[in-house]
């Protein structure tokens, strides 16, 4: 079955629209970028000032450190947060806009503001604010088509896993392949796994699905996860968690050895350390008993 790209008055598409708080965020930060901008020229041309000043606040001084440090940090805040604010609104959604016109734009309206100090323009900072300004629009003309990919992947999942909530068939898969890509912080491992699973005709589908485990319970080639499927486009699932066969036999369960094997082996990959081995050990000689 050919998997219709859904449209926006089917699916809640929220998460790909900016609103009016995102904007207005993202106006507030981009004048942050001016005042930060304003504030570091004023320092610059303060302690470039002529030699015959007699101002406190000219070659430096604590005024002029403030304004320095200021405008570093008011620039810095503004970047940041007008990359935020046109972020993600949700894990796996694309950005709301493309991230390097945006932080052209954010630059932009930071030399704009660094163009008028101390009642006097810069022209060249005025040319630098339009140079940003000019190369943030094709920027953005390059950027669409990817944008628009993202989106349509988004969407895709985000109706397939409705599809699945709503229609789908629950059963039982077997994993085929496991491909540990990385170990997490807080001791987990990601892994890419091959699921097979079959269908309530009886054909056999197979599925990759990328997920985090805990290293001392992370699925292996024969461990059961949970699959859901689309009846009607059996290839079409979505892998769950893993289901621990609580009624097999005590001798269906892999030996002890080699239990106690994989747990070494992932102490000495730095996967888990001697803690964590000890911790797991003593849990499998627990549930062995």
């Amino acid at each position: 079955m050919t998997t219709k790209r859904p449209t926006d008055d089917q699916l809640p598409s929220r998460a790909l629209r900016m609103g009016f708080g995102r904007t207005l965020a993202a106006i507030c930060w981009g004048l942050l970028c001016a005042g930060g901008g304003w504030l570091l020229s004023t320092a610059v041309v303060l302690i470039g000032g002529p030699d015959d000043c007699e101002v406190p606040p000219c070659h430096g001084g604590p005024i002029t450190a403030v304004q320095l440090f200021g405008g570093l940090l008011a620039g810095g805040l503004g970047l940041v947060g007008t990359a935020a604010a046109t972020g993600r609104r949700t894990a796996g959604a694309p950005r709301l806009l493309p991230l390097a016109p945006v932080l052209l734009a954010a630059l932009a309206a930071g030399l704009l503001g660094a163009a008028r100090t101390e009642g006097r323009t810069h022209p060249w900072l005025l040319a630098a604010a339009a140079t940003a300004a000019v190369v943030a629009v094709p920027a953005a003309v390059l950027a669409r088509p990817r944008r628009a990919r993202q989106r349509r992947a988004y969407l895709t999942a985000l109706a397939t896993a409705r599809r699945l909530e709503a229609h789908g068939v629950s059963t039982t898969g077997t994993v085929t392949a496991a491909e540990a890509l990385h170990s997490t912080e807080d001791h987990a491992v990601e892994l890419r796994l091959t699921v097979r699973y079959l269908a309530a005709d009886g054909t056999e589908h197979a599925r990759r699905h990328t997920g985090t485990y805990p290293v001392y319970d992370a699925p292996r080639v024969g461990s059961r996860v949970a699959v859901r499927y689309d009846p009607q486009d059996p290839a079409t699932a979505a892998v769950g968690e893993l289901r621990p066969d609580a009624a097999a036999p005590q001798d269906a369960r892999p030996p002890l050895t080699a239990e106690l094997e994989r747990l070494a082996a992932l102490h000495r990959e730095g996967s888990l350390d001697a803690v964590e081995f000890e911790r797991a050990k003593a849990a499998l000689l627990d549930g062995r008993r």
